[in-house]
């Protein structure tokens, strides 16, 4: 016999945004809505939230109108900081339910930035800033800048045919060692090592940014080695390991990670760096890899919005200078584009024309 659900579902009537604008708190609206017959107890909705990975916090929520819809706050973090969130309520016989289902397992999240800026390496105009470094034991297979060569290990494919875009105009990627048409991978695969291939400093000073890019890992025979990608603070002093690839399944496969969160605690710095290392060492497997289309996705620090609605430049005045600005946000471009939510619908909108012209209209100075 069906046993019908019972319980609360949660919806968020704006959104939940992707960014806050970073030292402001944020408000949204969580809809608890009964199921199954179930009554909703008022003034229980609470809102669960940690920062950068620490300890969960509460607060309760205020209520909006009954039954169910409540208003939620979000602490005012630093730029770059990540934040975890969900919300409960209760039924009036006890029971309490949590959005999403599952928390705290499972959450949801957003980051304190104005957007992001993106950079992409995809070797195919050169490797500048790049370096390779082999261990003295590195007898074969050390990182190469090619137009890759397809290599079999029997009747696998161990070395790929081409870069991870395979275009007719995108061509290179970087391969631990590159033989001939028709050649055995083990005739140039990792032996010793490991192999090195160090990526240029990238600036992350008082930000944050996702790595991503594609892999190619192949190690078959003897000990299975994997391609491991290690991350820097210090210009290369010091590592931490970021990702541990085994088999990508004769394909490029794409990995990526969020550099603050090998360093808690650690303010970022200007002197970061990513390393890609293969080894063969016990020289006994047959060990290839490759790294194409490395990207660089920084979290954007603007200045805050402040108290004007109509500071999209955030320079503490509404002037012309911010009607360029908001429309180019409008139109999907744009730095600050925070501040330009007037709504905080988590992008900008026709909706917010109204209130953007009202509010320059008035001028001068913010508050």
């Amino acid at each position: 016999m069906n046993v019908p659900p019972i319980g609360i579902s949660f919806t968020y009537p704006e959104g939940l945004p992707s960014f806050v604008a970073p030292e402001q708190t944020f408000q949204f609206q969580a809809q608890a809505s009964p199921i199954g017959g179930v009554i909703l107890q008022p003034n229980t909705g609470v809102l669960f939230y940690r920062v950068d990975g620490g300890a969960w916090n509460s607060t309760a929520m205020a209520m909006v109108s009954s039954p169910g819809l409540y208003e939620a706050t979000l602490v005012d973090v630093p730029c770059a900081s990540s934040i975890d969130f969900y919300v409960t309520a209760q039924t009036t016989t006890g029971g309490t339910f949590t959005g999403p289902p599952g928390a705290p397992a499972s959450f949801h999240s957003t980051i304190a930035a104005s957007g992001t800026e993106s950079t992409t390496e995809d070797f195919e105009l050169g490797s500048v800033g790049w370096t390779v470094v082999n261990h003295a034991s590195l007898t074969a297979g050390g990182w190469t800048r090619v137009d890759p060569v397809a290599a079999l290990n029997n009747t696998e494919l161990a070395a790929p045919e081409d870069d991870a875009q395979a275009a007719t105009d995108k061509i290179f990627c970087f391969v631990t060692g590159n033989g001939s048409p028709g050649g055995a991978a083990s005739l140039t695969d990792v032996d010793g090592g490991p192999t090195q291939l160090i990526s240029p400093v990238i600036d992350l000073a008082d930000t944050d940014a996702t790595i991503s890019f594609a892999a190619w890992a192949y190690s078959s025979g003897g000990t299975v080695d994997s391609l491991i990608v290690a991350v820097s603070n210090d210009n290369g002093t010091n590592w931490t390991t970021a990702k541990t690839i085994g088999s990508t399944s004769s394909s490029w496969q794409t990995h990526s990670f969020q550099v603050g969160d090998f360093f808690p605690g650690v303010p970022l710095t200007s002197g970061v760096k990513v390393r890609f290392s293969a080894s063969d060492n016990p020289n006994n497997s047959v060990t290839k890899a490759g790294v194409d289309v490395f990207q660089v996705t920084k979290f954007t620090c603007l200045a805050p919005c402040g108290t004007c609605s109509a500071d999209v430049n955030a320079d503490g005045v509404r002037s012309g200078t911010d009607i360029q600005d908001f429309l180019a946000c409008l139109l999907g471009g744009g730095e600050n584009c925070v501040c330009a939510d007037l709504n905080s619908s988590g992008t900008t909108t026709d909706a917010d024309v109204t209130l953007f012209v009202d509010s320059i209209i008035e001028g001068g100075a913010c508050p």
